[in-house]
């Protein structure tokens, strides 16, 4: 699920986050939790992520994101 905040960051929970990362759910909810996502938070017990923070994430631990995923964040951002 994608949110915005005020309409300008891209937001997506723990389960997007993870798939666009391509690792496991629980492996980024650790990571979250001991600070090493930065712009990391929780609203209630959900964990929220921004794209950015994301981005900057998987280039610092040598991740590729899905390309398929970025795929289509680029169709939703075009149309």
């Amino acid at each position: 699920m994608n949110t915005f905040i005020d309409g300008s960051i891209r937001v997506l929970c723990l389960h997007a986050a993870a798939k666009r990362l391509q690792i496991p759910e629980r492996t980024l909810r650790y990571q979250a939790s001991h600070g090493r996502i930065q712009g990391a938070f929780k609203v209630g017990k959900l964990w929220k992520f921004p794209v950015t923070a994301l981005e900057y994430t998987a280039s610092r631990a040598g991740l590729q994101t899905c390309p398929a995923f970025s795929r289509f964040e680029g169709e939703r951002a075009s149309a």
